[in-house]
């Protein structure tokens, strides 16, 4: 995320006139920020909450908050105040609230409104259907792609529905009075808005809209800036606004829906195979028998594939490694064949999906299925490195942001699915997630997406996941791509070739890259010292800042002595006092520890003690105060000594323990 942070960062900000083209600029309100701060009127679509029978109010928990967090708290609480957006409630409903961190860094409120999507009643109201969308693109030569700013909040809660929807913060409990992300029939309310506003130029076929994505597309240049004016007008009629910086004006190709669009083209995005089409060639048994496990799923879609795959075959079995054309020839020919058809299906918009993602130490993988004429076909593969953070996740979150990343690939197949889809993982404990409970940041975001999707969890044992499985290991995950990388590029330096007279002449050769590599873990040295300073530093602070100022003693004050670490003859702990004394100081020893003046029956205990079990003794300053008088009851450390030995005998010796010699006295 970090990074992700960065990187935006770094990127420079466009201006209004350098993202959006001449002809449309009288259209700035459309664009404009300020256009959207404007509490929308109520109209027919406005969002409803319909509840289950048996539902019942719940509250959730108040979240605590950073200095950042909160100071971004009271600013959202301000902003949406002011614009009426949202109002102070006494509802008997209370979501969870907190904030996850984007990908510019700045904080996304979120409402934690799963409780309430458990008990809410579903809007079957479809989604287009994605197959007819891309039908009316064939033959389009412009397009042009307009995003809706924030979308859901352009739609009103329904009068009386609000208070369903209810928030807790730690400023308070408030209610929203526009339809906010995350409520389960969010999608189904803001299409049903889109597709009245729309309907007209919808039916020309000259425009598609999927939620909050507009796609303007036409033959002439001409007709294509007429129909966009036409929907910016529309928009602008609708009080609806759009981002600029996420719009595409005129393009001949765009991505759409997961879709690569162009002139008489339409074809799927190379992304979703390249999970296989990327498939490094193997360098070892093993790596063959990994991809051969993997391709043995589809063996029943690739003609002839006994035959193709001979040549790996032979390579598993006790013979001499030797990769040849032979051999690369078969690789290249299978992993062709998976990623064609009839290996994989074209989906359709009727039949249940099916997600199968599995996770290893190095990487993730997934697939997409779809059940067409009585099997489950393949519709896509995914495959990605885990970034060094990323390895770092335990293993619950590592089966968990498989998960996500395989939703977040094909959300334009699973988002507007007409039937619940299914996910297939083998680490049970994802079942668990969707419940209410405590969650870090990372895990909350995480949340935020899972509230747009309707699907089940299915745990399903790890010997029955061959194909993402695979895909989680493909042997180039092992160190990652960098690494092999930097082993490729050191070759050159680190390696040379030697001529000896003899095998035993022994030779010292002196390569390009030692005094580099020495010079490099001198800094990597440095580095690290540096840095356990730094540590060392914070934790003093971080020490300090609970800790008092050391007294500056003297000798002959008179201070208390802690009683923690001194037993004494009393039955119990608890009736002990709390520390003896005063006793005087007679010396300091070393930078912070001091030598007490002991009372005689003491004589057994070191007068040593560190300042931290010491406290300064103060003289009454009332008359009504006690005086100050020592306290030192008899303790049991101390030692008595012998008057006789009255006899002594020899134990036998106990390995690893010598000969023992025991006293009475």
């Amino acid at each position: 995320m970090e990074i992700a942070i960065e990187q935006h960062q770094a990127q420079r900000e466009r201006t209004f006139d350098e993202l959006v083209p001449e002809q449309y600029r009288d259209f700035r309100d459309v664009f404009s920020q300020s256009t959207f701060d404007v509490l929308p009127q109520h109209r027919p679509y406005d969002h409803v909450i319909e509840l289950l029978p048996d539902a019942k109010p719940y509250c959730g928990k108040v979240y605590p908050m950073t200095l950042d967090e909160q100071d971004a708290l009271d600013a959202f609480l301000e902003e949406n105040l002011r614009t009426g957006r949202i109002r102070p409630s006494k509802s008997p409903w209370g979501a969870p609230f907190f904030f996850v961190k984007k990908k510019d860094g700045k904080l996304r409120p979120v409402q934690d409104y799963r409780k309430l999507n458990a008990l809410t009643k579903k809007n079957k109201y479809p989604l287009p259907l994605m197959s007819e969308l891309l039908d009316r693109l064939k033959g389009a030569k412009y397009f042009t792609k307009l995003d809706i700013r924030w979308g859901y909040n352009n739609i009103r809660m329904a009068e009386g529905d609000e208070e369903k929807a209810a928030f807790l913060t730690n400023r308070g409990l408030y209610e929203p009075l526009v339809m906010f992300f995350g409520l389960s029939n969010s999608p189904s309310t803001f299409q049903m808005m889109m597709n009245d506003i729309f309907r007209d130029l919808v039916l020309k076929g000259k425009v598609i809209v999927y939620l909050d994505d507009i796609l303007i597309f036409s033959n002439s240049l001409s007709e294509h800036r007429s129909i966009v004016r036409q929907v910016l007008q529309l928009l602008r009629e609708n009080k609806l606004t759009v981002k600029p910086e996420k719009c595409e004006f005129e393009v001949q190709e765009t991505e759409y829906l997961g879709h690569i669009i162009g002139p008489g083209i339409i074809k799927m995005d190379p992304a979703k195979v390249t999970g296989v089409t990327s498939w490094p060639t193997p360098c070892s048994k093993r790596d063959v028998q990994g991809f051969l496990g993997f391709a043995n799923f589809y063996r029943r879609f690739i003609k002839d594939f006994s035959t193709i795959a001979a040549p790996l075959n032979r390579l598993t079995g006790l013979v001499e490694w030797s990769w040849t054309e032979a051999e690369q020839h078969s690789f290249d020919r299978i992993k062709a064949a998976i990623t064609s058809a009839p290996v994989l299906a074209v989906p359709n918009d009727h039949d249940p999906f099916k997600v199968e993602c599995d996770a290893s130490k190095f990487a993730l993988g997934a697939e997409l299925a779809q059940h067409q004429d009585g099997q489950w076909r393949t519709i896509a593969f995914l495959s990605k490195s885990l970034s060094p953070a990323e390895r770092n996740y335990e293993i619950y979150d590592r089966e968990m942001l498989a998960l996500i990343v395989a939703l977040d690939e094909w959300r334009h197949f699973l988002k507007g699915a007409q039937s619940r889809f299914e996910i297939h993982s083998d680490h049970k404990n994802l079942e668990y997630f969707r419940k209410p409970q405590r969650l870090n940041p990372r895990q909350a975001r995480w949340v935020l997406t899972l509230q747009d999707y309707d699907f089940a969890l299915v745990h399903r044992p790890g010997r029955t996941m061959g194909k993402p499985d695979a895909l989680s290991r493909r042997p180039d995950h092992d160190i990652g791509d960098d690494a092999n990388e930097d082993i490729t590029m050191l070759k050159p330096e680190w390696f040379r070739p030697i001529t000896v007279d003899r095998v035993e002449t022994k030779k010292k050769v002196k390569a390009e890259a030692v005094e580099q590599f020495v010079t490099r873990m001198k800094g990597v040295s440095q580095q690290a010292s540096l840095a356990l300073d730094i540590t060392k530093a914070a934790m003093k602070r971080k020490y300090d800042r609970r800790k008092r100022a050391a007294e500056p003693y003297r000798i002959g004050d008179l201070v208390f002595l802690d009683s923690f670490h001194i037993t004494s003859e009393r039955p119990h702990k608890k009736l002990e006092d709390k520390r003896y004394g005063p006793f005087p100081i007679q010396a300091k020893v070393g930078p912070s520890a001091y030598r007490l003046k002991l009372p005689r029956q003491w004589r057994a205990i070191h007068p040593v003690f560190n300042e931290i079990q010491l406290t300064p003794a103060r003289q009454p300053e009332f008359p009504n105060q006690a005086p100050l008088e020592t306290a030192a009851p008899e303790i049991t450390d101390q030692l008595s000594e012998p008057e006789e030995i009255l006899d002594s005998k020899v134990l036998p010796a106990c390995p690893p323990s010598p000969l023992r010699r025991e006293v009475a006295v």
